[in-house]
């Protein structure tokens, strides 16, 4: 079993029911507790009482998608990691911008575990650089005029 230096706690946010008891049961055996939502919104509720140090999400889900997701992470000064996920290789133009969040990394669905967790010991070592989206004053600006265009 990998033992990671700073991650602990994990948000898993999939309206895939599926998706997110195939998470929890392999990250919970490597010694991670998990939280879940099934949407953005329920998701921001969980941010806002609970201490997290990475996050997987879906990109396309109802009621608030997991670009409007990072949007809010970032105006709330929620610097985590983020690993999304998409069933489909075809990103839109916001999902596009998001992943130019330095803490963010794509993992296509179905995606192999073995990637999974190299994914996450690559969130377990971030490293912040100097053209980092959420280091600039305007950075949530790029996401909300591309993602509300």
């Amino acid at each position: 079993m990998k033992k990671y230096n700073r991650l602990k706690n994990v948000l898993i946010v999939d309206d895939s029911d599926d998706i997110r008891f195939l998470l929890i049961t392999a990250l919970e055996t490597h010694g991670l507790i998990c939280f879940e939502a099934s949407n953005g919104e329920e998701a921001i509720q969980i941010l806002k009482s609970t201490s997290v140090d990475l996050m997987i999400t879906d990109f396309r889900m109802p009621k608030l998608d997991g670009v409007g997701l990072l949007e809010w992470c970032r105006n709330n000064e929620v610097h985590i990691p983020v690993i999304f996920t998409s069933a489909n290789a075809d990103l839109l133009k916001s999902e596009q911008i998001a992943l130019s969040d330095c803490c963010a990394t794509l993992m296509l669905k179905p995606f192999c575990m073995d990637t999974f967790f190299t994914a996450l010991s690559s969130a377990d070592e971030r490293v912040h650089h100097k053209d980092c989206i959420h280091n600039k004053k305007s950075a949530v600006g790029l996401i909300s005029k591309k993602y509300f265009d």
